[in-house]
């Protein structure tokens, strides 16, 4: 969906503003996917783009498409938000371990 600008190394600001605006739209955001999301926070991550309203959106999409986000769509996810210096949602790694590997954590 959006991690080609990202390899070109494309940066118009306001083309990247419309995208996102765009993308938050929730007709857009009910048929958006897992993968389709973590692409999305994959290419805000590389291009240093710190949207935190797309972020959230996007992370409610990873969350209500747990069951087909694979290791990737996560990996990916928390590296971007790292990329851009704002914290994942601990929820969503940890709904993600617990449905997939059935997986307990705690907060230490």
């Amino acid at each position: 969906m959006f991690s080609g600008p990202s390899k070109v190394e494309f940066d118009d600001e306001d083309c990247v503003s419309s995208f996102t605006k765009q993308i938050r739209r929730p007709s857009i955001l009910a048929s958006t996917t897992s993968q389709e999301a973590a692409n999305v926070l994959y290419a805000l991550g590389k291009m240093q783009i710190r949207d935190k309203e797309t972020f959230s959106c996007m992370n409610s999409v990873l969350m209500r498409q747990l069951e087909d986000a694979t290791t990737q769509t996560i990996a990916n996810a928390l590296w971007a938000h790292e990329s851009v210096d704002l914290v994942a949602p601990g929820q969503l790694f940890d709904s993600w371990a617990k449905e997939k590997l059935d997986i307990v954590t705690t907060n230490l």
